[in-house]
């Protein structure tokens, strides 16, 4: 074998291994470790049977969902208000647009009350302890003033 089919099978060896690399890397890549800690922590605090737990994963992409959907119509608001700070806007569509953004505060509000009255409406007495704390945290969670949140781990 001469020296040039040596390289062109050698570059085909490498290309094939590093590809294979790569597609071991991607499948093999775990999920972020808070969502899988939240879903275990819900599973065991409000003692969730596999029915429930559809039902609370079901209840919690809408949720998140609706969340999404008025944070991005508050981020249009954002973006129109301070544009008013660029031209002469008059006064009355300042207070307009400060009132939609109010509003749409006023509505992420409801909505997460909504979600964890779905959420109670489908536990056992038995379970209503687990839900207590579980909404403690939550709670703790959302209004803790230092948050210490760990950089995502970097993506290769």
């Amino acid at each position: 074998m001469n020296k040039a089919q040596l390289y062109k099978w050698t570059t085909v060896f490498l290309l094939i291994f590093n590809l294979g690399m790569l597609t071991f890397f991607l499948a093999t890549k775990p999920s972020h470790p808070n969502e899988d800690r939240f879903r275990k922590t819900v599973k065991e605090k409000l003692n969730l049977n596999s029915y429930q737990e559809k039902l609370f994963l079901k209840s919690a992409e809408k949720h998140t969902e609706r969340i999404t959907a008025l944070n991005n119509q508050q981020k249009e608001l954002w973006i129109a208000y301070f544009n008013t700070l660029k031209t002469p806007a008059p006064s009355a569509k300042k207070d307009s647009i400060s009132m939609d953004l109010q509003r749409i505060e006023l509505q992420k509000i409801k909505v997460t009350y909504q979600h964890f009255e779905e959420v109670k409406s489908f536990l056992k007495p038995s379970q209503m302890d687990g839900f207590e704390i579980f909404l403690d945290r939550l709670l703790e969670r959302i209004t803790k003033k230092d948050k210490n949140i760990p950089r995502p781990p970097k993506d290769f």
